[in-house]
C-alpha cells in the first residue's frame, strides 16, 4: 500500500474547508482502494457524489473566471478536485482510454485578468488559468465550449474599458447562441 504523507496548512483546524476536502479525499482512495469506507468516510464520499451529481444534473455551464497568481481562483480548484471523480466524470475503458462522462453538456467560460497573456510558451507572462480550464473541462467530456478573455483589467481606464466593451460583446453573442 502507498504511504501518504498528509500535511495540513490550515491553522483553523476542523473548521478548515481544505482540511474537510482533504478529509473527504482519504474516502475517495479509500473507494478507489475498494476497502470498507468507514461511516465517517461514506459520509465524505456521499457529499461528493452528491457535488458530482448536482454538477452533472446541468444541461450548460458558465464559468466566471478571474486570474489569480497566473491560474485559478482556489475555491475553483477545489471544486474541480471535488467533481473530477473516477467512475462519476470520467472512466478508463477496457483499452486503456480516459473517456469523459460528462457529454452532450455546453460550456461559457469567461475569464477575465489584469494584464495581456500572450497564448504560447514564448511568453513572458505564463497563463496557467485558461489551458487548464479548458483541459479539465474537456477531460470530463464537455466538448462544446465557448471562452470570452475579458483584458487587462488592470491598466489605463480607456483600456481596460475597451477590454470590457469587447467582452460584453462576446458576451452577448455567446448568450444568443449557448
Amino acid at each position: 500500500m502507498a504511504r501518504v504523507l498528509y500535511i495540513e496548512c490550515s491553522p483553523r483546524g476542523d473548521a478548515s474547508y481544505s482540511a474537510t476536502a482533504a478529509r473527504a479525499s482519504d474516502a475517495k482512495y479509500a473507494k478507489l482502494r475498494r476497502v470498507e469506507l468507514s461511516a465517517a468516510e461514506q459520509s465524505a464520499w456521499d457529499g461528493i457524489v452528491s457535488v458530482v451529481e448536482r454538477f452533472k444534473a446541468a444541461d450548460k455551464y458558465v464559468f466566471s473566471v478571474p486570474m489569480w497568481n497566473f491560474t485559478i481562483p482556489h475555491v475553483l480548484k477545489h471544486y474541480i478536485d471535488i467533481i473530477v471523480q473516477p467512475g462519476l466524470t470520467f472512466k478508463k475503458t477496457p483499452e486503456g482510454v480516459i473517456e469523459g462522462l460528462v457529454k452532450g453538456k455546453s460550456a461559457l467560460c469567461v475569464f477575465s485578468s489584469g494584464s495581456v497573456f500572450p497564448a504560447g510558451i514564448a511568453s513572458p507572462l505564463p497563463d496557467f488559468q485558461r489551458p487548464y480550464l479548458e483541459w479539465i473541462l474537456q477531460f470530463i467530456g464537455i466538448e462544446n465550449r465557448r471562452t470570452i478573455t475579458i483584458s487587462p483589467t488592470i491598466s489605463k481606464p480607456e483600456m481596460t474599458q475597451q477590454a470590457l466593451a469587447t467582452g460584453l460583446k462576446e458576451a452577448e453573442l455567446a448568450a444568443r447562441i449557448f
